[in-house]
């Protein structure tokens, strides 16, 4: 097999790494203030990479209650988010002058979750597109076009919001800049996250019934590599930024109703 990776770096112009599995961990402690509950966003990932620019992952989402209103529902202390298959193809393209790229990240999302069992998830494929220009050697700016297809083997479900039509297709539009300073140990970037969702029919009355959804929404964070395989640094999301329909803007409901979080990052 190492032979065979080794034919193929050549051919392409690859390095092929000594190590090629890796573990990571990304543990988000948060906190939801107008719910005055705290918990964690976790993330594990088990990734293959035995090329440079090629790599394979299993991804799975995890959350636990800390404390206060219990986040996740009445009585849940863990609980399972997404889980998804992810591959990466890096530099599917780039300028002559190497400042623009582009990757290619392809996800396969599985039912792991419980709620998305329940919504009747079969499985979701989001195609990620990232083309980065690198405007300077500390700035980047970054366009993510993700378009989605979601396969539900329901049109509907009962949401805590009422009966609500399940999304069939979405497409998710991300532009960031991105800023890398002190030799590369600290990293910050600052997103804005447009998502327009396509709804089934589902039933009169259901929440987005055959109705199309919009969100509008940032997700900055700093982190800052403390060592070769460790990262602690902040983040924060907000919620919609737009009133339901795209019927003006909801910026101060959307950004009082955000979490802060502290990020730590281990590489295994």
């Amino acid at each position: 097999m190492r032979l065979i990776l080794s034919l193929i770096a050549m051919v392409w112009g690859l390095s092929v790494a000594a190590v090629p599995v890796s573990l990571s961990l990304d543990l988000r402690p948060s906190w939801a203030p107008q719910r005055a509950s705290s918990h964690t966003e976790n993330e594990v990932a088990l990734e293959w990479r035995a090329l440079e620019r090629f790599g394979l992952a299993w991804v799975q989402e995890f959350r636990t209650n800390l404390a206060g209103g219990r986040p996740l529902g009445a009585g849940a202390g863990f609980r399972l988010f997404d889980g998804y298959v992810r591959a990466e193809v890096r530099d599917v393209w780039r300028s002559p002058s190497g400042e623009v790229g582009l990757t290619y990240e392809p996800r396969l999302y599985l039912p792991v979750s419980a709620d998305e069992r329940a919504a009747g998830l079969v499985a979701a494929t989001r195609q990620y597109l990232k083309l980065s220009w690198a405007v300077g050697p500390a700035v980047a700016l970054e366009v993510w076009e993700v378009p989605i297809l979601h396969g539900y083997g329901q049109a509907g479900f009962e949401a805590a919001e009422g009966p609500t039509a399940n999304r069939w297709f979405e497409n998710r539009l991300e532009l960031a800049a991105r800023l890398t300073l002190f030799s590369g140990r600290l990293a910050i970037r600052l997103p804005l996250i447009l998502q327009v969702a396509r709804h089934r029919p589902y039933r009169p009355g259901a929440r987005w019934n055959d109705a199309w959804s919009t969100s509008l929404w940032i997700y900055p964070e700093a982190i800052l590599r403390v060592g070769a395989a460790t990262g602690i640094g902040l983040g924060y999301y907000s919620e919609n930024l737009v009133r339901e329909g795209f019927q003006g803007l909801a910026m101060g409901d959307g950004l009082r109703a955000g979490v802060p979080q502290v990020v730590f990052q281990q590489a295994l």
